[in-house]
């Protein structure tokens, strides 16, 4: 799977996560790892076609807390609304 499929199948975990009790984390873990992508490819460490490990190797050395930065920090350069996670594994 590469990093064009990853995101795909991010988004449709954020689909069906709805309708299931306790989808709601699903949904922030996903939709944090796709800002996370996103920055990666606009700053040139990933690209589209590059193997999910690619990704999978960055995210292991690093806390939910950082890859929340990260996320918040995509979001707000892009003028996006802020993710807004109150959980406290995520500050």
């Amino acid at each position: 799977m590469n990093i064009s499929e990853l995101i795909q199948t991010l988004e449709n975990t954020m689909e069906d996560a709805v309708d299931y009790e306790g989808g709601d984390t699903a949904i922030r873990l996903s939709r944090m790892y796709k800002d996370v992508i996103f920055y990666l490819i606009e700053k040139g460490d990933l690209n589209m076609s590059d193997r999910r490990a690619e990704f999978y190797k960055y995210i292991e050395n690093f806390s939910p807390a950082s890859l929340y930065k990260v996320a918040s920090h995509y979001r707000k350069q892009k003028g996006m609304p802020e993710l807004g996670y109150q959980q406290s594994n995520y500050h």
